[in-house]
């Protein structure tokens, strides 16, 4: 981002700090210092409740779920997940990302759900 841009976002942020600007401001300066998962979480939430469309936001929602559909395919092989764990975490995910596909209005609780499922499947992929 271009100071220039990033000092009129910061201008349009304090002017309204509730709305997308103030939220994207917030959501920049977090990926910046490597926040928790838990803080993007939330982030993410605010972003989900309030309906407004900032495309950061959206393509970290969707490439997490786009990554855990793919990271599931692969744990079947793998044997680090139960079956029945297996089945919840695709249904969630799937259910989550069909949604954010088709724009439908998903409720927050199953986006951040499947988010944090997300997280875990990235984790059980990692070496350890």
């Amino acid at each position: 981002m271009v100071s220039t841009d990033f000092a009129h976002l910061k201008r349009r942020a304090t002017s309204n700090p509730r709305g997308p600007e103030a939220l994207r401001l917030q959501w920049l300066q977090a990926r910046a210092i490597s926040s928790p998962f838990s803080h993007l979480l939330d982030l993410v939430g605010r972003h989900l409740d309030r309906g407004f469309s900032i495309p950061e936001i959206d393509a970290y929602i969707n490439g997490l779920l786009m990554d855990a559909q793919q990271r599931l395919r692969k744990v079947p092989r793998s044997g680090t997940m139960s079956p029945r764990r297996l089945r919840y975490a695709e249904r969630r995910i799937d259910s989550a990302a069909e949604a954010r596909l088709t724009g439908s209005r998903v409720r927050t609780p199953v986006v951040l759900q499947a988010l944090a499922i997300a997280a875990e499947v990235e984790a059980h992929d990692r070496p350890h």
